[in-house]
């Protein structure tokens, strides 16, 4: 079951849904928080994302680059390159291998912050 699929439609009325929704899971496992990471990727939610990436740890689940990149780029969409550069450099102290995307990202929501200030 794809804990995606119920909330798709409605992700905009909702956009904290799915993550809300995990706590009613019996067991919680890393696709479950890369739906809901996704989700909050999608909808720009940068400090949910946060949230739940602290949520991810508590539960003991091994972090992967498909969780730090939809972290990355939630803070990419909503202009927080501080956040994004602080998770770059947690993933990379936890020797996860990290693809060209999350460095993208990361320099994107830099410039992003650069032009608005210019």
């Amino acid at each position: 079951m794809s804990l995606a699929l119920p909330f798709f439609g409605e992700w905009r009325q909702n956009r904290a849904g799915i993550a809300t929704s995990m706590c009613f899971l019996k067991q919680v496992n890393v696709y479950h928080f890369g739906a809901a990471m996704r989700s909050l990727e999608v909808s720009s939610c940068w400090s949910k994302s946060m949230s739940l990436l602290s949520d991810f740890f508590a539960l003991n689940l091994e972090g992967n680059v498909i969780i730090y990149s939809s972290c990355v780029n939630a803070c990419e969409k909503s202009s927080q390159w501080m956040k994004a550069l602080e998770l770059l450099r947690e993933a990379t102290s936890m020797y996860i291998q990290l693809d060209t995307m999350i460095y993208s990202a990361v320099i994107s929501a830099h410039a992003q912050v650069r032009l608005q200030e210019s």
